[in-house]
C-alpha cells in the first residue's frame, strides 16, 4: 500500500493548534489575570552630571529638547511611557530619575538648564531620606567618569575601572564589594557603548530594532499580560506581592527619621520656589502603588508633607492613590498600569490644568 505524505506545513499547524489550546487552558485557569512582571517603561537612558559639584541624574529621552520633565526615583522611570507621550498633546517628554535618589539631589542640577520647562514632580517617601543601598557605587558617583559616557573609547573606560578599583579598596571597601561596583559600571558601559556604535552607522538598524521591540513588548504586555521568563518560576506559587518587607522600606517608614523627612521636604520646597522664579511651571503627583505598601507609607506622615509642598505654591497636586494588581514588586508599575497612568496624567495636565505645548 502506498503511504501518503502529510501536506506541507501540517506538523507546524498542528503544533500551533496545540499551543493555542494550551494558552486557552492557561487563561481559563485564571493565570492571565496576573499582572505582567517587570517590563520597564524606559526606552534608553543616560547618566549626566549637569553640575560637577552635584550628584548625577539619569535621563530617559532628550533633556535638551524636552518640554515636560517627569522627575522622581525609579517609580517615575517605570510609570511614564515615552513611546506614547507624543500623543498627549503636551510636547516632548523626558524622565529625570535615579534609583532611591533624594528629590533635592535630582532637582538641584536642573537649575543649570537655561530654558524653563514644565515639571511633574513625583513625590514619594523614599525621596525624602538618604538610602545608601550600595556605598561602593555611591563612591564611584562622586565625579563623572569615562564609563558613564558611551562614546568613551574602551581603553579609557578600562583604565578608569582599574584605577577606581584601587581607589575603592584604599577607601576601605572590601575587595569583593569594590569589584562588584566596578563590574557594574563596566557591564553597563559595554552595553551602552555597543548601542552608541550602532547609532553611528548610516542606517541604525539596532536603533530600529529597539524602537520596534519596545512597541511590541508594550503591546504584548497590555494585550496578553504575560508572565516574564525571569519570574515565571515564582509566579507559579504566588502573585507578585512583596508587602514591602524589605530592609529599605523599614528605613523609609522608620519613625526616628521623621525629622530628616521634614528637613528634606523644606529643601524640596525651596528648590521648587527657585525653579518657579526662573519661569518653570510645576505640578506635583503621588504615583500609584500597591495598597499594602501605601498603608505602610501613610504611617510615615509623608502625605501631610507632600500636601504642604503643593499647598505652598500653590502648586497643582494629584494623588493617584493605590491600585490593585498594578505593580510587579509592590512599588513599580507594570506595563499595563504604566500605560494607564501615562494617559491619565496626560489628561489631568491637558484638561484640568490646561497645560499645552505652547506656554
Amino acid at each position: 500500500m502506498l503511504r501518503t505524505r502529510p501536506p506541507a506545513g501540517w506538523a507546524t499547524a498542528a503544533a500551533l493548534a496545540v499551543c493555542a489550546g494550551s494558552l486557552t487552558a492557561w487563561s481559563a485557569l485564571g493565570l492571565s489575570g496576573w499582572p505582567a512582571s517587570g517590563l520597564e517603561a524606559l526606552h534608553g537612558d543616560r547618566l549626566l552630571w549637569l553640575d560637577p559639584a552635584l550628584p548625577p541624574i539619569a535621563v530617559a529621552g532628550d533633556l535638551d529638547t524636552a518640554d515636560v520633565l517627569v522627575l522622581g526615583d525609579s517609580r517615575a522611570a517605570h510609570a511614564v511611557h515615552l513611546s506614547i507621550t507624543d500623543s498627549l498633546g503636551l510636547g516632548e517628554f523626558a524622565i529625570v530619575w535615579l534609583a532611591s535618589a533624594r528629590l533635592q539631589d535630582l532637582l538641584a542640577p536642573l537649575r543649570v538648564l537655561e530654558r524653563p520647562r514644565d515639571l511633574v514632580l513625583a513625590l514619594a517617601p523614599v525621596g525624602l531620606i538618604t538610602l545608601q543601598r550600595d556605598l561602593a557605587i555611591g563612591e564611584t558617583l562622586r565625579v563623572a567618569n569615562p564609563a558613564a559616557d558611551p562614546a568613551s573609547p574602551p581603553r579609557l573606560a578600562e583604565e578608569w575601572a582599574s584605577a577606581e578599583l584601587q581607589h575603592l579598596i584604599g577607601k576601605g571597601f572590601a575587595p569583593i564589594h569594590a569589584e562588584r561596583a566596578v563590574e557594574w559600571w563596566m557591564t553597563n558601559y559595554r552595553l551602552r557603548h555597543r548601542k552608541w556604535l550602532a547609532q553611528q552607522k548610516l542606517l541604525d538598524t539596532h536603533g530600529i530594532d529597539l524602537w520596534l521591540g519596545h512597541r511590541v513588548d508594550r503591546s504584548r504586555a497590555i494585550q496578553f499580560e504575560p508572565i516574564e521568563p525571569k519570574t515565571w518560576h515564582t509566579a507559579w506559587r504566588h502573585r507578585v506581592d512583596p508587602r514591602a518587607a524589605d530592609r529599605n522600606y523599614r528605613l523609609v517608614a522608620d519613625p526616628e527619621r521623621a525629622d530628616e523627612r521634614v528637613r528634606s521636604a523644606a529643601d524640596v520646597a525651596a528648590l521648587l520656589r527657585d525653579l518657579e522664579a526662573r519661569g518653570w511651571r510645576i505640578a506635583c503627583v503621588r504615583l500609584p502603588i500597591d495598597p499594602e505598601l501605601r498603608r505602610i507609607e501613610d504611617k510615615t506622615g509623608c502625605a501631610e508633607l507632600f500636601e504642604g509642598i503643593a499647598r505652598e505654591g500653590p502648586r497643582p497636586y494629584r494623588d493617584f492613590g493605590a491600585w490593585d494588581d498594578a505593580t510587579f514588586d509592590g512599588s513599580h508599575l507594570n506595563w499595563p498600569a504604566a500605560d494607564r497612568l501615562t494617559r491619565e496624567l496626560g489628561r489631568w495636565l491637558r484638561e484640568d490644568l490646561q497645560w499645552s505645548r505652547e506656554r
